[in-house]
């Protein structure tokens, strides 16, 4: 619960903050606020879900655009009367177990007319302000996020402005790793899901950029929230790091699925990596892959073919076959390495032919 606060009573501030973070850690993030302009914009910009106010009694203040069911009005007297529709005027002298009790049951009067409302359709072959390059597999245990992020270092080391969009549900590294920005892509869906505030005002403060120069968002900490995230709103992201951080790359790795999350970012994307090990079971799962990929997007055939690429990744010579009969692009092979850091075995990864030649393909 993210919560703005105003007023002019440092000592109430400070109790309130202290004491909501001793009883209830981490359910709520305070945001101090001079004034009610101030608030009106933060509430859009920040996403917040509350704004408490102690008026100032020396000034004429009106919370012109802050929602009334999103304001608490602090006084110094007894509560008055409740709406569901109307700002709440209460005592601000109360317990902890009080207050808590007052911002839960607040937040759930709030409207929920529309929790996710309406993106605007993306056309196949739209315009886009950044190149995509999708990674997936039909089998496990490929090597798909490590070759995604072998990719996007390579580029990154070549000069080009890259993101990687990791969007796999059980990620490597935690969401709370390192001293990462405050912010998320649970922060971003949350942002295209409600007309609270805009993207564009939000997405430069999720980056992490690593050592290598690639720009990352910081995980979602709760795995459900990658379940329910659709092929529009992955897009969304994609243009708005072209738009707003400069991004000329942006590399995907994207599990598959039957539902919107994979099929868009498929019909979008200049190009889709397919991995396999080059396994019996791999190879057999990959062509099944590439049999219902023209059905599943709704694509010609041969307009998918010219998109995709195969790369042979975490080969076994003496053991892996090549594919027969394929009529895509071959990337080539990479063996199997020896078990390293991720760090390492990325930055080995992002120095061999296949990277290249997939560089070569997206003209980037």
């Amino acid at each position: 619960m993210r919560v703005g606060l105003i007023t002019r009573d440092d000592l109430f501030r400070s109790r309130l903050r202290s004491a909501m973070e001793v009883y209830y850690p981490k359910e709520v993030e305070w945001f101090p606020l001079p004034d009610p302009e101030k608030a009106e914009t933060a509430l859009d910009a920040m996403g917040l879900d509350l704004i408490l106010w102690e008026r100032d009694p020396n000034r004429e203040e009106k919370p012109n655009r802050i929602p009334p069911d999103h304001l608490i009005l602090l006084q110094e007297d007894e509560d008055g009367p409740r709406t569901e529709d109307g700002p709440w005027a209460v005592c601000k002298y109360r317990s902890i177990e009080d207050w808590h009790e007052l911002l839960m049951e607040r937040i759930q009067t709030q409207s929920t007319e529309c929790s996710r409302p309406v993106l605007p359709r993306v056309e196949p072959n739209s315009h886009h302000p950044v190149t995509i390059c999708l990674f997936t597999s039909g089998a496990g245990g490929t090597g798909t996020t490590a070759a995604a992020g072998a990719f996007a270092r390579s580029c990154a080391e070549q000069g080009i402005r890259t993101a990687l969009l990791s969007l796999d549900h059980f990620p490597d590294s935690p969401a709370n790793a390192g001293n990462g920005p405050l912010y998320g892509l649970e922060d971003l869906l949350y942002a295209l899901r409600s007309d609270r505030y805009e993207i564009g005002a939000l997405i430069n403060r999720t980056l992490i950029r690593s050592e290598s120069g690639v720009f990352q968002l910081r995980p979602c900490p709760d795995p459900l929230d990658l379940f329910s995230v659709t092929g529009e709103e992955i897009l969304r992201i994609c243009d708005a790091l072209g738009e707003f951080c400069r991004v000329r790359l942006v590399v995907l790795d994207v599990p598959v699925d039957p539902s919107l999350q994979c099929v868009l970012p498929f019909r979008e994307a200049d190009a889709v990596v397919l991995l396999t090990d080059g396994s019996p079971s791999g190879n057999r799962k990959t062509e099944a892959l590439m049999r219902v990929l023209p059905k599943l997007t709704d694509l010609p055939r041969e307009m998918l073919e010219k998109k995709l690429a195969l790369l042979y990744n975490r080969f076994q010579p003496g053991v892996g076959q090549r594919m027969e009969g394929v009529r895509i692009e071959e990337l080539g092979g990479i063996n199997r390495l020896s078990e390293e850091d991720e760090g390492t075995l990325q930055k080995r990864l992002a120095e061999l032919a296949p990277m290249r030649r997939l560089q070569e393909v997206l003209h980037v």
